[in-house]
């Protein structure tokens, strides 16, 4: 059995806002014999407990997976860790700079890749413009599925709506999934006008929306 885990690549998957802080998801893609596993990073920023100055935390977790998704960076050269300095944050210096200062008044913390050492994916932009829209048969798990898979600030339920023309107060471009839910009887013209919207927007010049329509077979 090897000994080492193999960096395959690295994404930033979410940057969200939560009350005062700021969080950023990174994911470590590694693979160990046949096993693929997932370091995610989450780095928060906000204030420190006693709201004097600023503060940085860090929180690595070790995932095994069977999926792989998506690709930002690659290493240019290769590179892995041995298995028992996963968390030594010294095994990782010459493409990640990691550092953790856990003070319990005023924590800091950094990660923060060598960009010399990586580098970038060129379909990774393009994987990240999509814009999905749920919709189809009710108790399907539209919502559910939303839920699961994305942030909940990039979600729009068009159940919130009042009638389905409160639609166009919305800037559209700011969410990753809209969900077309039961409430309003005219499904079709909901449709048609957040496509139309969609379309329209000056902002919608390098995004692609993806229909996906949930039947149900019982």
């Amino acid at each position: 059995m090897s000994e080492y885990y193999n960096i395959i690549w690295l994404s930033k998957t979410k940057e969200y806002k939560k009350e005062s802080e700021e969080y950023t998801i990174y994911e470590v893609y590694m693979k160990k014999d046949k096993k693929k596993y997932i370091m995610k990073v989450e780095y928060k920023e906000g204030e420190c407990y006693s709201g004097y100055t600023s503060a940085q935390r860090l929180e690595l977790d070790l995932i095994e997976t069977n999926n792989f998704w998506p690709i930002q960076y690659y290493p240019i050269w290769k590179f892995r860790i041995y298995e028992n300095d996963i968390y030594d944050f010294e095994s990782w210096k010459d493409y990640i700079e990691i550092k953790v200062y856990d003070d319990e008044y005023y924590p800091s913390a950094k990660f923060e890749l060598k960009k010399d050492e990586w580098s970038k994916t060129p379909r990774y932009e393009k994987l990240w413009n999509f814009l999905y829209l749920f919709y189809g048969d009710n108790w399907t798990g539209k919502s559910t599925i939303a839920k699961k898979a994305f942030d909940p600030e990039k979600i729009l339920e068009t159940d919130s709506l009042n009638q389905i023309y409160d639609i166009l107060e919305y800037n559209l471009n700011r969410y990753e999934v809209i969900v077309v839910g039961g409430k309003h009887k005219d499904k079709k013209e909901l449709i048609r006008i957040i496509k139309e919207d969609l379309i329209c927007s000056e902002d919608w010049y390098d995004r692609h929306l993806i229909e996906v329509n949930f039947e149900s077979y019982n």
